[in-house]
């Protein structure tokens, strides 16, 4: 399927993006159907492509030696996967896997690269979204250490609400 369809206020940072920046992204990606499980990054490789989800949500776990996989952080249509190249940074800092099945603007890590070089603005607005991911990452870490496990169910099912495509940006 063709990006050129695609919604760019599906996903609340492209919308927040000019018209003409947000249209030249969607064109020169793809839309991609995920499914729950899909792994998207491995920590450490370097990714091949940047998503920002329309439907669907990412969640981004850490896997410390025997432990099982723990959840750090969820991206939405909030938000975009891959993007450490915009701090100079080529791998991905953790394991990113499909949570739920939906659609997603699935751009070509050359492609991203490109834009971030062109288009000053698209550098700001991720490392601004960077910063407020960072932030769900420690609220996650403060969570799980203070609150009890219904605190943490309570939390995580506010959060798959807030990353769900079910209202708007």
């Amino acid at each position: 399927m063709n990006a050129s369809h695609a919604t760019a206020s599906d996903n609340c940072l492209l919308e927040a993006m000019s018209p003409e920046l947000s249209r030249r992204i969607v064109e020169g990606s793809e839309i991609a159907t995920l499914h729950v499980g899909d792994v998207l990054s491995e920590y450490g490789k370097k990714p091949s492509h940047v998503y920002f989800p329309l439907s669907c949500s990412i969640s981004l776990v850490i896997c410390i030696d025997d432990h099982p996989p723990f959840e750090l952080a969820m991206i939405g249509s909030d938000g975009v996967l891959g993007c450490s190249e915009v701090l100079g940074v080529s791998e991905a800092p953790m394991r990113a896997i499909a949570r739920s099945k939906g659609e997603t603007v699935k751009m070509p890590m050359q492609t991203f690269k490109s834009f971030l070089q062109d288009f000053p603005v698209l550098k700001a607005d991720v490392k601004q979204y960077l910063f407020e991911l960072l932030e769900q990452v420690n609220r996650n870490a403060g969570c799980s250490h203070f609150h009890q496990v219904s605190g943490r169910l309570a939390r995580w099912l506010l959060t798959t609400a807030d990353r769900s495509h079910e209202e708007s940006c």
